[in-house]
């Protein structure tokens, strides 16, 4: 499984929740010395303050994009 960005020229290149989290945070210069839960914590409170008031569980890497593709941030590719 792969996940993609809706309208992004390539999927991104995770094949897990985890992995995804990851590479997420690795490519970030702002959060880079941040654990992966600090990370989905602090992407979940500007998630919520730019789509309106959405919510995002960060208890588990699993949640976090679960969350993300229910609200349409992402896709799942098999």
């Amino acid at each position: 499984m792969t996940y993609q960005i809706p309208g992004a020229a390539r999927p991104l290149p995770a094949q897990s929740p985890r992995e995804l989290v990851y590479f997420q945070l690795s490519n970030s210069r702002t959060y880079l010395q941040f654990s992966d839960r600090v990370y989905m914590r602090h992407f979940a409170i500007a998630f919520h303050d730019l789509s309106g008031g959405l919510l995002l569980n960060t208890e588990t890497a699993e949640n976090f994009v679960s969350d993300l593709v229910r609200h349409g941030w992402l896709q799942q590719q098999a």
